[in-house]
């Protein structure tokens, strides 16, 4: 099936504001426009608003952090708040013991500058408060409908499905307790599920929206570098997933048709990799430079429960018809050996 990636937001003519300024020109990443939408919204996070909010990078401490951001919600920072419409999509958040980094993802999403969705916050059994905090911040944010949700059994994907199981909108997304999201997160996501050229013929129809995980401000250059480089590979490497599950959004209907988010036979890590493959056959996945977030840094090392470069660069390399050997069985065989199932998250030992 056609894989779209677009280097800067798509022309007008395909459903979006035709008034957005281009992002990233070329893959290259030689340029990086800076400019406003229609909506009047910076097209780019603003520094300011990143240095208020980020993750602890660069060794800083994250109680600090957490306590600026825990604050009543500020005014929104270079745009304004679109009126709620018909809600298209869901974002459904999987957490388990997440107090210390929740707050600050559910701030990120109630200053979406796109109005049209719902929260799904599903309480993996956590024991540290988290779902009285998630109700707390979102009491901040009262014109977003949210659903407070518990699953008891262990796991992200469980969990996941729990929250799918209540979706009634066009699309659906999955993020992490543990990532902040730009303001106009929401917003690019819409216009990218809106940019087929004839949604009829199923081969054009979009059914997957991924955004590139950053871990600096989106102005600095380490982020212009990594943003150039996600496209590049998501148009070399065409049938590999390039995001994590804290970054994709789907078609709601095909998501359900390909299984949902738990399969029962992918029960080990990289479930968003192996959903991605299921999806994939259906339509257009799109990437855009201008469609980002920013994950944690305690990403940075998961070699505990993570694939080995080996076993990457298979997946690199293995044409489009062989991906699903690949998953079923080469890579499970590997993973069963280790151990590597869903459930190991919950160790936090990385």
């Amino acid at each position: 099936m056609p894989y779209v990636t677009c280097a800067g937001p798509p022309p007008g003519r395909h459903g979006h504001h035709p008034g957005t300024h281009q992002i990233m020109g070329r893959a290259s990443g030689k340029r990086l426009a800076r400019g406003r939408g229609a909506d009047d919204r910076p097209s780019l996070f603003p520094a300011a608003e990143f240095a208020r909010m980020r993750w602890p990078m660069a060794g800083s401490d994250w109680r600090q952090v957490r306590a600026s951001i825990n604050s009543p919600p500020a005014p929104m920072i270079g745009g304004h708040l679109m009126g709620r419409g018909k809600t298209m999509l869901s974002i459904v958040i999987p957490y388990y013991n997440e107090r210390d980094y929740l707050p600050a993802t559910l701030h990120s999403l109630g200053r979406q500058t796109n109005r049209n969705f719902q929260l799904i916050l599903v309480d993996n059994a956590s024991d540290d408060g988290s779902g009285d905090i998630a109700r707390a911040v979102m009491a901040d944010y009262p014109d977003i409908e949210t659903q407070f949700l518990h699953n008891a059994v262990p796991g992200q994907l469980p969990t996941l499905e729990h929250g799918l199981s209540r979706v009634t909108t066009p699309y659906v997304a999955s993020c992490d307790a543990d990532t902040l999201y730009p303001p106009h997160y929401v917003g690019r996501c819409l216009d990218l599920f809106a940019s087929a050229g004839d949604g009829a013929k199923p081969d054009n129809r979009v059914v997957g929206v991924m955004a590139i995980d950053l871990y600096a401000p989106v102005e600095h250059a380490a982020s212009r570098r990594r943003i150039a480089k996600i496209i590049q590979k998501s148009q070399i490497f065409s049938s590999q997933c390039h995001s994590g599950g804290y970054a994709q959004a789907y078609c709601t209907e095909v998501l359900r048709a390909v299984g949902g988010f738990e399969s029962a036979g992918w029960p080990y890590l990289l479930y968003d990799h192996e959903l991605y493959e299921r999806v994939r056959r259906q339509g257009q996945i799109r990437y855009c430079a201008s469609h980002y977030c920013f994950p944690s840094d305690r990403r940075v090392d998961r070699k505990s429960v993570g694939w080995t470069w080996a076993e990457r660069t298979v997946y690199r390399f293995t044409p489009s018809a062989g991906k699903g050997w690949f998953f079923y069985q080469f890579l499970a065989k590997r993973f069963a050996r280790r151990g590597l199932i869903q459930a190991k998250l919950r160790d936090r030992d990385f």
